[in-house]
């Protein structure tokens, strides 16, 4: 009788082991499902701004991400670099140099911060225009938090 129940309570334990093995198994499959579909609305977003007339380089000297278009008649001429920190590798600036289509001329520097997230007018430099930012990310077409993710998920698969 007592091996009985041995093995009964042997059996119970084998039956929730293999059971939270299979959760785990679960759970950390469907981060990779994430991450994948992540990686391919991002590689999506990347070919949809190569159409749009954008090209991206990335400085691995300088630790930054430039998205430049100077090829389309419909949207206007700019540069936007990301920069990251070089130790933490966090996007801390965004620096939007429009140009003008006709004359190629550049125009000022404006400059951005990250703030949860968001890209935000600077604090440190008063050259900021954040009408001038969502003219431009209306014709890419994405949000703010949108270029950011990409420009993070860039970095980090390509340095």
């Amino acid at each position: 009788m007592k091996k009985i129940w041995v093995l009964c309570i042997l059996s119970v334990a084998v039956i929730g082991l293999v059971g939270c093995g299979t959760v785990s198994n679960s759970t950390s499959g469907g981060k990779t499902s994430t991450e994948q579909k992540s990686n391919k609305e991002y590689e999506q977003m990347e070919e949809e701004l190569g159409e749009k007339g954008v090209e991206i380089e990335l400085s691995k000297e300088y630790s930054d991400l430039t998205l430049t278009r100077e090829k389309s008649i419909d949207y206007d001429y700019f540069e936007m670099l990301f920069e990251f920190d070089g130790e933490t590798k966090e996007l801390y600036k965004v620096v939007l140099q429009l140009k003008g289509n006709i004359d190629g001329e550049l125009k000022d520097r404006l400059f951005f911060e990250i703030s949860k997230g968001r890209m935000v007018e600077s604090t440190v430099n008063s050259n900021s225009n954040i009408d001038a930012l969502a003219e431009v990310l209306d014709s890419l077409g994405y949000d703010d938090k949108k270029m950011l993710g990409f420009a993070q998920w860039y970095y980090y698969n390509n340095k």
